[in-house]
Protein backbone atom coordinates (compact mmCIF):
# COMPACT_ATOMS: atom_id res chain seq x y z
CA UNK A 1 0.00 0.00 0.00
CA UNK A 2 2.87 2.20 0.32
CA UNK A 3 3.25 5.47 -2.39
CA UNK A 4 6.58 5.72 -3.90
CA UNK A 5 6.89 9.30 -2.39
CA UNK A 6 4.85 10.42 0.30
CA UNK A 7 5.39 13.38 2.44
CA UNK A 8 3.05 14.99 5.26
CA UNK A 9 1.85 18.03 7.09
CA UNK A 10 0.84 18.06 10.02
CA UNK A 11 -1.05 20.82 12.58
CA UNK A 12 -0.19 19.29 15.62
CA UNK A 13 -2.47 21.81 17.64
CA UNK A 14 -4.56 25.08 16.74
CA UNK A 15 -3.39 26.51 19.97
CA UNK A 16 -1.10 29.52 19.86
CA UNK A 17 -0.07 32.79 22.05
CA UNK A 18 0.73 34.36 19.31
CA UNK A 19 -1.75 36.90 17.01
CA UNK A 20 0.52 37.67 13.66
CA UNK A 21 -1.27 39.82 11.28
CA UNK A 22 -0.77 37.63 8.22
CA UNK A 23 -2.20 34.22 9.99
CA UNK A 24 -6.07 33.61 10.45
CA UNK A 25 -5.84 29.65 10.56
CA UNK A 26 -6.26 29.96 14.89
CA UNK A 27 -9.19 31.92 14.04
CA UNK A 28 -10.94 29.04 12.28
CA UNK A 29 -12.96 25.99 13.92
CA UNK A 30 -12.04 22.22 13.86
CA UNK A 31 -14.90 19.39 13.53
CA UNK A 32 -14.02 17.16 16.24
CA UNK A 33 -11.53 17.73 19.66
CA UNK A 34 -7.62 18.03 18.79
CA UNK A 35 -5.92 14.57 19.30
CA UNK A 36 -4.26 13.51 22.12
CA UNK A 37 -1.04 12.22 22.43
CA UNK A 38 -1.57 8.97 21.87
CA UNK A 39 -3.87 9.59 19.05
CA UNK A 40 -0.98 11.48 16.93
CA UNK A 41 1.20 8.24 17.61
CA UNK A 42 -1.54 5.92 15.82
CA UNK A 43 -1.64 8.69 12.99
CA UNK A 44 2.15 9.02 13.07
CA UNK A 45 2.38 4.62 12.42
CA UNK A 46 -0.39 5.20 9.88
CA UNK A 47 1.95 7.64 7.86
CA UNK A 48 4.81 5.81 8.38
CA UNK A 49 3.32 2.58 6.65
CA UNK A 50 2.14 4.70 3.88
CA UNK A 51 5.59 5.43 2.96
CA UNK A 52 5.87 8.92 4.35
CA UNK A 53 9.68 10.10 4.20
CA UNK A 54 9.37 13.37 6.12
CA UNK A 55 6.57 15.44 7.80
CA UNK A 56 6.36 18.85 8.59
CA UNK A 57 5.03 19.56 11.83
CA UNK A 58 3.54 22.68 12.05
CA UNK A 59 1.35 24.27 15.35
CA UNK A 60 -0.30 26.47 15.31
CA UNK A 61 2.41 26.69 18.37
CA UNK A 62 3.37 22.99 18.62
CA UNK A 63 4.13 23.41 22.02
CA UNK A 64 1.14 24.09 23.26
CA UNK A 65 -0.07 20.21 22.24
CA UNK A 66 -0.99 17.53 24.27
CA UNK A 67 1.85 16.15 26.19
CA UNK A 68 4.52 17.00 22.68
CA UNK A 69 7.73 15.58 24.50
CA UNK A 70 5.66 11.90 24.38
CA UNK A 71 5.12 12.75 20.33
CA UNK A 72 8.59 13.60 20.18
CA UNK A 73 9.83 10.11 21.64
CA UNK A 74 7.68 8.28 19.56
CA UNK A 75 8.85 9.52 16.40
CA UNK A 76 12.76 9.22 18.01
CA UNK A 77 12.25 5.90 18.86
CA UNK A 78 10.44 4.95 15.35
CA UNK A 79 13.01 6.77 13.66
CA UNK A 80 10.29 9.03 11.77
CA UNK A 81 12.13 12.16 10.02
CA UNK A 82 9.95 15.91 10.26
CA UNK A 83 10.20 19.56 11.26
CA UNK A 84 9.11 20.83 14.26
CA UNK A 85 7.94 24.23 14.12
CA UNK A 86 7.70 26.28 17.36
CA UNK A 87 8.44 30.40 18.21
CA UNK A 88 9.71 28.95 21.00
CA UNK A 89 6.99 31.01 23.72
CA UNK A 90 9.45 31.95 26.74
CA UNK A 91 6.99 30.25 29.87
CA UNK A 92 6.32 26.85 27.40
CA UNK A 93 9.98 26.56 26.05
CA UNK A 94 11.62 26.61 29.28
CA UNK A 95 9.04 24.62 30.95
CA UNK A 96 9.51 21.87 27.61
CA UNK A 97 12.98 22.35 26.68
CA UNK A 98 14.84 19.40 29.43
CA UNK A 99 11.89 17.39 28.75
CA UNK A 100 12.33 17.06 25.05
CA UNK A 101 15.89 16.80 24.91
CA UNK A 102 15.34 14.19 27.12
CA UNK A 103 12.96 12.87 25.01
CA UNK A 104 15.26 12.62 21.55
CA UNK A 105 14.35 15.88 20.23
CA UNK A 106 15.95 15.81 16.52
CA UNK A 107 14.95 19.00 14.70
CA UNK A 108 14.15 22.46 16.00
CA UNK A 109 12.54 25.33 13.16
CA UNK A 110 10.53 28.65 13.54
CA UNK A 111 9.33 31.29 11.17
CA UNK A 112 12.24 33.61 11.04
CA UNK A 113 10.59 37.17 9.07
CA UNK A 114 12.21 40.21 11.01
CA UNK A 115 14.89 40.74 13.25
CA UNK A 116 14.20 44.67 13.38
CA UNK A 117 10.47 44.63 14.05
CA UNK A 118 8.97 44.98 17.74
CA UNK A 119 5.91 43.81 16.93
CA UNK A 120 4.64 40.12 16.82
CA UNK A 121 6.73 39.04 14.09
CA UNK A 122 9.51 40.23 15.21
CA UNK A 123 9.53 38.82 18.42
CA UNK A 124 8.73 35.25 16.67
CA UNK A 125 11.84 35.33 15.00
CA UNK A 126 14.25 36.75 17.55
CA UNK A 127 12.86 33.87 20.28
CA UNK A 128 12.88 31.27 17.47
CA UNK A 129 16.45 31.95 16.78
CA UNK A 130 16.82 32.26 20.58
CA UNK A 131 15.69 28.41 20.65
CA UNK A 132 17.19 26.98 18.16
CA UNK A 133 20.81 28.52 19.02
CA UNK A 134 20.72 26.98 22.12
CA UNK A 135 19.23 23.61 22.03
CA UNK A 136 21.78 23.39 19.22
CA UNK A 137 24.44 23.71 21.83
CA UNK A 138 22.80 21.22 23.94
CA UNK A 139 21.42 18.60 21.31
CA UNK A 140 24.86 17.11 19.16
CA UNK A 141 23.61 17.08 15.34
CA UNK A 142 20.39 19.01 15.78
CA UNK A 143 18.90 19.69 12.92
CA UNK A 144 17.61 23.44 12.77
CA UNK A 145 15.73 25.04 9.70
CA UNK A 146 14.47 29.01 9.76
CA UNK A 147 11.29 29.57 7.22
CA UNK A 148 11.62 33.12 6.13
CA UNK A 149 8.10 34.17 4.59
CA UNK A 150 8.64 37.24 1.82
CA UNK A 151 6.41 40.06 2.33
CA UNK A 152 6.96 43.84 2.07
CA UNK A 153 8.05 44.56 5.43
CA UNK A 154 10.98 42.30 5.20
CA UNK A 155 12.23 42.38 1.14
CA UNK A 156 15.25 44.51 2.55
CA UNK A 157 16.02 42.13 5.49
CA UNK A 158 16.40 38.64 3.59
CA UNK A 159 20.07 38.28 2.54
CA UNK A 160 20.66 39.52 6.21
CA UNK A 161 18.58 37.19 7.48
CA UNK A 162 20.11 33.91 5.58
CA UNK A 163 23.71 34.68 6.49
CA UNK A 164 22.25 35.15 10.03
CA UNK A 165 21.03 31.98 10.36
CA UNK A 166 24.10 30.77 7.98
CA UNK A 167 26.42 32.09 10.30
CA UNK A 168 24.58 30.00 13.10
CA UNK A 169 24.37 26.96 10.89
CA UNK A 170 20.79 27.03 10.85
CA UNK A 171 19.34 26.00 7.72
CA UNK A 172 17.18 28.60 5.70
CA UNK A 173 14.05 28.69 3.70
CA UNK A 174 12.04 30.77 2.09
CA UNK A 175 8.60 31.24 1.00
CA UNK A 176 5.85 33.89 -0.26
CA UNK A 177 3.65 35.44 1.55
CA UNK A 178 -0.03 34.53 0.23
CA UNK A 179 -3.84 35.40 0.88
CA UNK A 180 -7.32 34.33 0.86
CA UNK A 181 -8.19 34.34 -2.63
CA UNK A 182 -11.95 32.62 -3.30
CA UNK A 183 -12.94 32.44 0.23
CA UNK A 184 -11.45 29.00 0.69
CA UNK A 185 -7.71 29.42 2.11
CA UNK A 186 -8.02 29.40 5.80
CA UNK A 187 -4.43 29.77 6.99
CA UNK A 188 -4.19 33.12 5.25
CA UNK A 189 -6.43 36.42 5.61
CA UNK A 190 -7.87 38.01 2.72
CA UNK A 191 -5.86 40.40 0.36
CA UNK A 192 -7.43 43.50 1.56
CA UNK A 193 -6.17 42.78 5.44
CA UNK A 194 -2.61 42.51 4.13
CA UNK A 195 -1.84 45.97 2.79
CA UNK A 196 1.02 46.04 4.93
CA UNK A 197 2.68 42.59 3.70
CA UNK A 198 1.60 42.25 0.18
CA UNK A 199 4.51 42.97 -2.14
CA UNK A 200 4.03 45.79 -4.79
CA UNK A 201 7.50 46.52 -6.05
CA UNK A 202 7.86 43.91 -8.53
CA UNK A 203 11.39 45.27 -9.63
CA UNK A 204 12.90 44.92 -6.48
CA UNK A 205 11.05 41.67 -5.68
CA UNK A 206 12.43 40.13 -8.98
CA UNK A 207 15.90 41.66 -8.09
CA UNK A 208 16.00 39.91 -4.82
CA UNK A 209 14.98 36.15 -6.39
CA UNK A 210 17.80 36.69 -8.53
CA UNK A 211 20.41 37.57 -5.72
CA UNK A 212 18.73 34.81 -3.97
CA UNK A 213 19.44 32.10 -6.82
CA UNK A 214 23.06 33.62 -7.09
CA UNK A 215 23.85 32.73 -3.60
CA UNK A 216 22.46 29.36 -3.62
CA UNK A 217 23.94 28.42 -6.53
CA UNK A 218 27.37 29.69 -4.91
CA UNK A 219 26.92 28.01 -2.01
CA UNK A 220 27.15 30.97 0.13
CA UNK A 221 24.12 30.34 2.43
CA UNK A 222 22.77 27.08 4.00
CA UNK A 223 19.10 26.99 2.17
CA UNK A 224 16.63 24.34 1.73
CA UNK A 225 15.29 25.51 -1.55
CA UNK A 226 17.46 24.65 -4.63
CA UNK A 227 18.57 27.71 -7.15
CA UNK A 228 15.74 26.94 -9.42
CA UNK A 229 13.38 27.45 -7.38
CA UNK A 230 14.18 30.92 -7.33
CA UNK A 231 13.33 31.25 -11.17
CA UNK A 232 9.97 29.88 -10.46
CA UNK A 233 9.24 32.47 -7.28
CA UNK A 234 9.89 35.04 -9.89
CA UNK A 235 7.31 33.71 -12.29
CA UNK A 236 4.53 32.72 -9.36
CA UNK A 237 5.52 34.26 -6.20
CA UNK A 238 3.48 37.43 -6.90
CA UNK A 239 0.26 36.53 -7.80
CA UNK A 240 -0.20 32.76 -6.73
CA UNK A 241 -0.25 31.08 -9.88
CA UNK A 242 1.40 27.78 -9.51
CA UNK A 243 -0.65 24.60 -9.39
CA UNK A 244 0.32 21.50 -7.64
CA UNK A 245 -1.05 18.11 -9.30
CA UNK A 246 -0.85 15.12 -7.27
CA UNK A 247 -1.25 14.16 -3.19
CA UNK A 248 2.13 14.24 -2.43
CA UNK A 249 1.66 15.78 1.00
CA UNK A 250 -1.02 14.43 3.34
CA UNK A 251 -2.04 17.13 5.06
CA UNK A 252 -3.85 16.83 8.75
CA UNK A 253 -5.49 18.81 10.82
CA UNK A 254 -5.49 19.43 14.56
CA UNK A 255 -8.36 17.23 15.10
CA UNK A 256 -6.99 14.31 12.95
CA UNK A 257 -8.97 15.21 9.62
CA UNK A 258 -7.92 15.53 6.44
CA UNK A 259 -7.07 19.12 4.42
CA UNK A 260 -6.52 19.83 1.10
CA UNK A 261 -3.10 21.38 1.98
CA UNK A 262 -1.64 23.83 4.66
CA UNK A 263 -3.37 26.27 3.32
CA UNK A 264 -6.84 25.55 2.07
CA UNK A 265 -9.35 23.27 4.20
CA UNK A 266 -11.45 21.92 1.73
CA UNK A 267 -14.62 20.23 1.36
CA UNK A 268 -14.66 16.77 0.55
CA UNK A 269 -11.18 15.72 1.70
CA UNK A 270 -12.46 16.79 5.18
CA UNK A 271 -15.02 14.08 5.34
CA UNK A 272 -11.92 11.37 5.58
CA UNK A 273 -9.53 11.47 8.80
CA UNK A 274 -6.15 10.16 9.25
CA UNK A 275 -7.29 7.04 10.55
CA UNK A 276 -9.65 6.08 7.33
CA UNK A 277 -6.12 5.84 5.56
CA UNK A 278 -5.19 2.77 7.16
CA UNK A 279 -7.60 1.23 5.09
CA UNK A 280 -6.25 1.23 1.63
CA UNK A 281 -9.60 1.65 -0.54
CA UNK A 282 -10.11 4.63 1.39
CA UNK A 283 -6.77 5.66 0.68
CA UNK A 284 -6.92 5.80 -3.13
CA UNK A 285 -10.55 7.00 -2.40
CA UNK A 286 -9.07 10.24 -0.73
CA UNK A 287 -6.82 10.70 -3.36
CA UNK A 288 -9.41 10.40 -5.81
CA UNK A 289 -11.64 13.45 -4.14
CA UNK A 290 -8.23 15.42 -3.47
CA UNK A 291 -7.50 15.21 -7.19
CA UNK A 292 -10.77 16.21 -7.94
CA UNK A 293 -11.36 18.79 -5.32
CA UNK A 294 -8.12 20.43 -6.26
CA UNK A 295 -8.90 22.05 -9.65
CA UNK A 296 -11.43 24.29 -7.74
CA UNK A 297 -7.66 26.02 -6.22
CA UNK A 298 -6.55 29.50 -7.98
CA UNK A 299 -3.01 28.61 -7.04
CA UNK A 300 -0.57 29.37 -4.38
CA UNK A 301 3.27 28.95 -4.31
CA UNK A 302 3.55 27.22 -1.25
CA UNK A 303 7.31 26.42 -0.98
CA UNK A 304 7.55 22.60 0.33
CA UNK A 305 4.63 21.24 -2.20
CA UNK A 306 6.58 23.06 -5.24
CA UNK A 307 9.78 21.46 -3.75
CA UNK A 308 8.31 17.97 -3.66
CA UNK A 309 6.55 18.16 -7.06
CA UNK A 310 9.97 19.64 -8.82
CA UNK A 311 12.38 17.05 -6.82
CA UNK A 312 9.90 13.89 -8.18
CA UNK A 313 9.07 15.54 -12.06
CA UNK A 314 13.12 16.50 -12.52
CA UNK A 315 13.85 12.65 -11.36
CA UNK A 316 15.59 14.31 -8.25
CA UNK A 317 14.02 12.03 -5.56
CA UNK A 318 17.14 11.18 -4.01
CA UNK A 319 17.85 15.00 -3.40
CA UNK A 320 14.39 15.33 -2.26
CA UNK A 321 14.02 12.95 0.22
CA UNK A 322 17.37 14.16 1.71
CA UNK A 323 16.63 17.83 1.37
CA UNK A 324 13.16 16.91 3.29
CA UNK A 325 14.99 14.95 6.07
CA UNK A 326 17.89 16.97 7.08
CA UNK A 327 17.24 20.20 5.17
CA UNK A 328 21.15 20.08 3.41
CA UNK A 329 22.00 21.55 0.33
CA UNK A 330 23.94 20.09 -2.49
CA UNK A 331 25.16 23.49 -3.35
CA UNK A 332 26.14 24.44 -0.16
CA UNK A 333 27.97 21.26 0.92
CA UNK A 334 29.67 21.43 -2.55
CA UNK A 335 31.21 24.23 -1.69
CA UNK A 336 32.35 23.55 1.85
CA UNK A 337 34.50 20.94 0.70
Amino acid sequence: MKQDYLLSCIYLTRKCPMHCDYCSIRKTNLQQPELTAQEWKKAFAILKDLGCEFNLILGNETMMADDLPAIIKYLYEQKISYALYSTSPTELYNKLKESLIEAGLKNLSSGFDSLKRDDSIGIKSKRGLEGMIEMKKRIPGLDTQGTITLSKINLDEVVDLLKTLTANGIWGAVNSIHWDADGEYDFFPPKEHLKDFIIDDKEKFLALCRKLKELTANGEIMIQNPPEYFDALAKHGLDMSWHCTQPYIITVDADGSLRLCGYRRGKGVTKFSIFDLADEKKFEKYKEVWKEESQECPGCFWSYWWMAENFIFTDQKEYGTKVFQTHHSKYFEKEKK
